[in-house]
């Protein structure tokens, strides 16, 4: 943890905002975009042998969010996670085969 504060520590100073994904260049909205992200994260999808694309980082944080409050209700995890009823269902499916 301490190389990404020396790292990010310098950028989040001259942005004014903790956040951990920031642009470089100061342009008034400090934040990455998608592809800013993506960017971030290719050269580590080959050192961790996983692919860190945007779709499957949040992918896998949603499934991560259904395993870990398995006793919620689809209501509340669509209130959570602000999911439509499709979506709910099919991060079922997802939870179910990742513990299967």
């Amino acid at each position: 943890m301490g190389r990404i504060h020396q790292v990010h520590h310098p950028i989040q100073a001259r942005q004014h905002s903790q956040d951990l994904f920031l642009k470089q260049r100061f342009d008034g909205d400090p934040h990455l975009t998608v592809p800013g992200l993506h960017k971030y994260l290719k050269p580590d999808e080959k050192l961790l042998g996983i692919p860190l694309t945007p779709t499957k980082l949040y992918q896998s944080m949603v499934v991560n969010y259904f395993l870990t409050h398995d006793k919620l209700s689809d209501q509340e995890l669509a209130a959570n996670l602000r999911l439509d009823p499709q979506s709910i269902a099919y991060y079922h499916q997802l939870a179910t085969a990742v513990k299967s």
